[in-house]
């Protein structure tokens, strides 16, 4: 990245940043189709999942069709917006608002508790091939510029 700022191209560092954002996105997703995190740990599986089938954190892909990048000549982030991703990436309690009991249906059953802990199904990191993936983009586009 030193030697990217060093060209002084704004805009191909920006290129490199969209490319990285695609590729931290995608990366990510394939997180999810494996159930794994970044350390290479499965998730646990859900009670839904357990229930009905299917996968964990994939019920109606809101969270995987939500993950997205944001780009700029000096920097690129990934991740999403949605207010519940953080609970799935670092687990926690979950408690009604009001005190009250959570009521929710699993397994075709209305059930109320007074609170649920999730467990934490990270999904947001770095692997050391996606570092080496990021480096090759890098060197990739160097190279482009070198020839």
């Amino acid at each position: 990245m030193s030697a990217l700022r060093e060209l002084g191209d704004s805009s191909l560092r920006a290129e490199v940043m969209e490319d990285i954002g695609s590729y931290g996105v995608t990366s990510t997703q394939q997180r999810f189709l494996e159930q794994k995190s970044p350390d290479g740990e499965g998730w646990e599986k859900s009670s839904r999942a357990k229930s009905k089938g299917g996968q964990t954190l994939r019920d109606r892909g809101n969270l995987f069709d939500s993950l997205t990048y944001s780009a700029d000549s000096n920097s690129v982030a990934w991740g999403t917006n949605l207010i519940y991703a953080a609970i799935h990436q670092y687990g926690g309690e979950i408690k009604a608002k009001n005190g009250g009991k959570l009521k929710f249906k699993v397994g075709g059953h209305f059930v109320q508790v007074d609170k649920v802990d999730m467990p934490a199904r990270p999904y947001l990191g770095l692997t050391d091939e996606d570092e080496a993936e990021i480096t090759d983009i890098v060197q990739l586009r160097l190279s482009e510029v070198f020839q």
